[in-house]
């Protein structure tokens, strides 16, 4: 949530489409970090389908509710440490990293 926007300040009601839409000259100012995901096999470049800016999901009292939405696909790898001994009922965290 980005408290911050205001209505016809930043952004704006698409009539047409009845979505709320971000003024161009304000987008590139808008929060979008990288997603690094570190242990990744190779460079893992974002699919098509993919946000690449930010979208408004909801005005709510506070702000603007916004969301990106990145989708990869690829290899990744496991520390030598995991233990697959409840294989397939186990759980790994896959460590992702956002950098602003």
């Amino acid at each position: 949530i980005d408290p911050h926007l205001q209505r016809d300040t930043h952004y704006t009601e698409d009539y047409q489409t009845q979505s709320l839409k971000l003024f161009p000259a304000i987008e590139p100012h808008i929060f979008s970090p990288l997603v690094a995901i570190d242990n990744a096999k190779e460079e893992l470049e974002p699919l098509s389908g993919s946000d690449l800016q930010p979208q408004i999901q909801a005005e709510v009292a506070r702000g603007l509710w916004m969301r990106r939405r990145i989708l990869y696909r690829g290899r990744f790898s496991c520390t030598t440490q995991e233990s697959y001994r409840f294989f397939p009922v186990d759980g790994h965290a896959l460590p992702v990293c956002i950098k602003s």
